[in-house]
């Protein structure tokens, strides 16, 4: 011991005849006892020695009593007072230290605070004069309040704070006395109106600043109640209540009685050994394969284990259960009406008002950390009380709002996620977590309770909240989160049992809400988070001659289109787009950038960009006429845009690309955009099979299984749910586990009350549906070893394998044979060291031709062919070049068919369905003797000059590639080239809209030409015809006149668009004469001689053309044109 410290204690005063007298020096040695305190070490040697010595209990308390009026010494004193009787958690930095020696000090201190707590429960005329203190302070104006006058009421009530906090002793536990040390605290409280004066601070809008004091005192006073035993106490009980509690107790008794009865039956006066040695059949023993011996009794035989002397699994001690340790104990009468009392009165004044300044402080910040946790106690505390005794919703209405829960939620998302990130601290976060959730249930159990009361109102305003609820997606969606992430190692199994209850609650509110009305939710689409492509090198992006050739061949058709139909840029490109004035590239360096993006928008596609912003460069820069004269026509325009699309650029985009790819290495994805919401209408069915999974099948069996523990409300909760998965979604076989099975077992052998009825009849039930599955499918008593994953599964373990796909309409699990293994595994060898693609190869000669790249790949991983997936991937750039009998039989049609076509191979390399590099079709075309010469498959060239003005061709930096331009026809040949085009076209497009029903618009053209025809054959020569308008009359005819390929029938046949903006209607020009006339409807007759795509031999009929064939025929005759 300190003797300096021993000195300042004995230097106090005495105690003599019941009066203290303090010494001279009495406050300066209780400010050096202060200091030491303040100085203490690590082991607090200075507050174990004061505990030791008992200086509260033998010269604090006195001194605070006989002294009561020397303000500084009764400061001083009560000042000290709150320093000792501080929590010991405050002592040791919040945790229960783990070192022995910590360990055993920190018990120490716990056992003087006890002491402490007994002492002040003793003693009535201590809280006579704190309490007279506080009524002095209270009754002062707020203005007039000196600074330490408040100071002095905020430690007093710190001061009975510490000393509720202080936890119970083993007396206490044990119940050895009617009054427990909490309990005297209470009393004292009550008789000193301490109370009274924590209710008038509670409800005083002028006393705020004391509020989070006042709910922890609360909280503390009535930790050790139950809401619903206080809020009945004095009520006279029912008769199904009463018979309820003889139940219980008939139950206890039966329960101890079976146990003693155990014993009685172990118990024998001989040893084991002679208590006979038997022989039991059917058991063989571990060693060889005969029966096993058993040296018991016979009446020990029963049952016989070979898990009998086997030392219990012992789990790692982060691997264990958390273990609850809520302390309850049931109060005498008098003080559970002292409570009820004290909780009535404080919900008819100050509970609307404390509970929203205590919001206040805590939204704003003002708190301290984790004083959240008071309120969540009071909150939830409060609800259950005011349900039991009177209810009234206006006295609870500050916490009953939708605001409160949406904090709830919040909060209870944000100790989820501290649970899993603080791991040292994941059993705090978890407590709090449950408190949290107390609240939410309380708060739908208070909904509940207005939804069921008489009065109308009532009912109508629980079917707004009720309605708010479940419109909200986070407020649904929280049960199944909680469900699935159950850890027991940072949860106790009261917050397990909690979670239960209020899904039972919310599932029951909402199924019957949902019977009564259309409910309609709120559902979040997330919107995908887009990435940024990685920049590919050029070396990789550069395309071959070849595959820029057909690039041209896809893009020809619909860029020859787009340019007769558009005469001007459209407004995608704008010339800022092109040309930068401040940019550091210069001018010429703009123009190639130009020509790379014209050509890149016509290698993706992108006709119009790549129009547009042809045009716009040409206006940008007319003088050198890089981009064209401002006089080209279409065609003109086309040849252009073909020589920039077979060009090589690849000089000219490399300097482009290391700056795209710069700039994208500063920028790295694109942000996420918010979720939108849309509301749907709900389906209470849908939202139930989300409680058909494994990971919560498996939280409800783990409670099932202390079904003897658990009370009544809680097994009805776990039968209800299991009913619900197995009877109502019909999903029974999610629940054939081994693990169920076992309970069902403890359930039968039980003699405990609690196996209620329905639990048992659920078993059965359950036990049939088994039996039925097993005999049509033997293999369930493997199935039952493991937890089905999803319906599929579930489904095909009770109606058979590969139903569910086939229910579904899906395709079956790819199964390989054996000699299907044999034959890739030869494949494989075959091709492995070879030049070309070693999956090609297989794929080109493996006997069945269904099988897919991926299948192949997959087959070989899973045989040990290849280590991984990525080592068969096929090259960047490269083609398929595998050959099938198909392949080979298109081909040979396709040569048949277009070898007399001015561009034979370009034809058949658009119309095949399998795309191939050109130089790989020529040498299939040659190696199957389809033709003699390479030449044959080129594209012809008309060799007569121009007789019109051929226009400047595009070329970079000022060279011209005119030398390899090739000469066009004559103007007579592409007449007739173009009469048999436009019948051609004409006839394929009347068919097509014949085909899809719209032959209405082409008889109302062809009517509106008889028309025409009849008006101008009664003209002379010398008059002129005026125009015709075609105006529309039906929508049908309205959407033909917007549709771009019915434009392109009026111009084949030679009709007039509107030429202005004062002009809206196509018009059948007066300068066509009647023989153009006559010869336009004779186009638009039904067309007797069709074009045949495919030969007589197809497996189609004639008269039967399909959409696809359809679609290649019109390819073929743009590409002839």
């Amino acid at each position: 011991m300190n003797s300096e410290i021993l000195s300042t204690c004995a230097s106090l005063g005495y105690l003599e005849d019941d009066k203290y007298f303090k010494e001279v020096d009495c406050l300066d040695s209780i400010k050096y006892l202060i200091k030491y305190l303040h100085n203490d070490d690590n082991n607090h040697s200075v507050r174990i020695q004061l505990g030791e010595s008992q200086i509260l209990q033998n010269d604090l308390i006195p001194l605070l009593i006989h002294y009561a009026n020397d303000s500084d010494l009764f400061q001083t004193v009560l000042r000290l007072v709150v320093n000792l009787t501080q929590p010991t958690l405050l002592c040791f930095g919040g945790k229960v230290p783990k070192d022995t020696l910590l360990h055993h000090h920190f018990l120490q201190i716990v056992a003087y605070n006890q002491g402490y707590k007994e002492a002040f429960g003793s003693g009535g005329e201590i809280w006579k004069i704190l309490s007279q203190k506080v009524y002095d302070v209270l009754e002062t104006e707020w203005e007039d309040r000196r600074p330490e006058v408040g100071l002095l009421v905020e430690r007093i009530l710190i001061l009975i704070r510490n000393l509720l906090h202080i936890p119970p002793t083993n007396e206490d536990r044990d119940k050895t006395s009617n009054f427990s040390s909490h309990d005297k605290i209470i009393r004292e409280m009550h008789i000193a109106e301490i109370d009274s004066l924590i209710l008038y601070v509670s409800g005083s809008p002028t006393e705020q600043e004391w509020c989070l004091h006042i709910i922890e005192i609360i909280c503390l006073l009535l930790k050790e109640q139950v809401a619903e035993t206080l809020g009945k106490t004095g009520k006279m009980k029912s008769e199904s209540e009463r018979q309820k509690e003889g139940d219980e107790l008939l139950n206890l008794r039966r329960i101890e009685e079976t146990k003693k009865k155990a014993v009685r039956a172990k118990m024998n006066p001989w040893h084991s050994r002679f208590g006979g040695t038997f022989v039991h059949r059917g058991t063989k023993s571990i060693s060889d394969e005969r029966d096993l011996i058993v040296h018991k009794a016979v009446r020990q035989c029963d049952k016989v284990t070979f898990d009998d002397g086997k030392a219990k699994l012992k789990k790692a001690r982060n691997r264990r259960a958390l273990v609850q340790d809520d302390v309850k104990c049931r109060s005498s009468l008098n003080i559970r009406n002292t409570l009820k009392e004290f909780c009535s009165r404080l919900l008819d004044s100050s509970y609307n008002v404390l509970m929203k300044a205590v919001k206040d402080r805590l939204s704003r910040e003002k708190a301290q950390d984790h004083d959240e946790t008071y309120y969540f106690w009071a909150m939830s505390f409060f609800l259950q009380f005011n349900r039991h005794c009177n209810f009234r919703v206006d006295l609870i209405s500050e916490t009953l709002q939708l605001e409160t829960l949406h904090y709830l939620e919040m909060q209870m998302v944000t100790y989820f996620d501290l649970m899993g990130t603080d791991k040292d601290e994941a059993k705090a976060w978890g407590k709090r977590m449950h408190l949290t959730l107390r609240c939410y249930h309380e708060f739908l159990m208070t909904v509940h309770t207005m939804e069921q009361a008489s009065d109308t109102s009532l009912k109508e305003a629980s079917k707004v909240i009720l309605n708010n609820i479940l419109y909200v997606v986070e407020y649904r969606e929280i049960f199944l989160t909680l469900l699935r992430k159950f850890d027991e190692r940072k949860q106790t199994r009261g917050f397990l049992k909690d979670v239960v209850k209020a899904t039972h609650l919310f599932l029951k509110m909402f199924e019957n809400y949902c019977k009564d009305n259309t409910v309609v939710v709120e559902k979040r689409i997330r919107s995908k988070k887009k990435k940024k492509k990685a920049k590919k090198p050029m070396g990789e992006n550069n395309l071959t001659e070849e595959e820029r050739a057909l690039k041209w061949g896809e893009v020809q058709t619909e860029l020859r289109e787009f340019l007769q139909e558009t005469s001007q840029a459209t407004s995608e490109i704008l010339a800022a787009d092109i040309f930068d004035p401040t940019s550091d590239q210069t001018e010429e360096e703009q123009q190639r950038t130009t020509v790379v993006k014209i050509q890149r928008y016509i290698h993706a596609g992108r006709c119009s960009e790549a129009v547009s912003m042809l045009r716009v460069a040409r206006e940008l820069w007319p003088e050198k006429q890089i981009f064209g004269s401002p006089t080209m026509t279409s065609d003109e325009e086309l040849t252009s845009l073909q020589e920039v699309c077979l060009a090589d650029l690849t000089s000219v985009a490399a300097p482009q690309d290391n700056e795209e790819s710069e700039e994208e290495q500063e920028s790295d994805e694109e942000a996420l955009p918010p979720p939108r919401s849309t509301e749907v209408e709900f389906n209470y069915q849908d939202y139930l099979k989300k409680f058909a999974d494994s990971r919560i099948m498996v939280q409800y069996v783990r409670l099932l299984k202390e079904f003897d523990q658990n009370d009544e409300h809680v097994n009805h909760c776990l039968v209800k749910m299991l009913h619900r998965v197995g009877f109502t979604l019909k999903m029974y076989g999610l629940l054939f586990h081994v693990s169920l099975f076992r309970v069902f077992q403890k359930v039968n052998a039980s003699v405990s009350t609690k196996t209620s009825k329905e639990l048992v009849t659920f078993a059965r039930w359950l036990l049939s549906k088994f039996h039925e599955v097993a005999a049509r499918n033997p293999t369930l008593f493997m199935e039952m070893l493991f937890w089905k994953q999803s319906a599929a599964e579930v489904y095909d373990v009770t109606e058979g394998y590969g139903s569910f796909s086939s229910v579904q309409g899906k395709s079956a699990k790819v199964v390989w044979a054996d000699d299907e293994v044999a034959e890739l595994t030869e494949l494989f060898h075959k091709y492995k060291d070879q030049d070309i693609d070693t999956v090609d190869g297989i794929l080109s000669d493996i006997s069945i031709d269904s099988r897919s790249r991926l299948q192949v790949c997959k087959q070989l991983v899973r045989q040990g062919l290849a280590q991984s997936m990525a080592e068969l991937k096929k090259a960047r750039g490269t083609k398929s070049v595998i050959w099938r009998e198909d392949d080979v039989n298109e081909l040979k049609i396709l040569v048949e068919e277009f070898k007399t076509s001015s561009d034979p191979i370009g034809n058949i390399l658009q119309m095949m369905s399998n795309k191939k590099p050109r130089a790989t079709v020529i040498n299939k075309v040659l190696a199957l003797g389809l033709v003699n010469d390479r030449k044959e498959l080129h594209k012809k060239r008309k060799t007569t000059p121009r007789n019109n003005k051929q226009a400047e061709p595009m070329h970079i930096g000022g060279r011209s590639d005119s030398e390899d331009e090739p000469s066009a026809p004559s103007s007579d040949e592409e007449s007739e080239v173009d009469e048999t085009v436009s019948a051609e076209r004409c006839s394929s497009l009347i068919r097509d809209y014949c085909n899809h029903g719209d032959e209405e618009c082409v008889a109302w053209i062809q009517t509106s030409l008889k028309n025409a025809l009849e008006d101008r054959s009664g003209l002379n020569n010398d008059e002129t015809a005026e125009p015709v308008p075609l105006v529309p009359v039906t929508e049908d005819q309205e959407s033909a006149l917007d549709d771009r390929h019915f434009k392109k029938l009026l111009k084949l046949l030679g009709l007039q668009p509107p030429d202005n903006e004062q002009e809206r209607y196509w018009r059948i020009p007066g300068s066509m004469s009647p023989i153009k006339i006559e010869d336009s409807i004779s186009k638009l007759k039904p067309m007797t001689n069709k074009r045949q795509l495919m030969p007589s031999s197809s497996s189609e009929s004639e008269g039967e053309i399909q959409p696809s064939e359809k679609k290649q025929r019109r390819l073929v005759i743009d590409d002839d044109e």
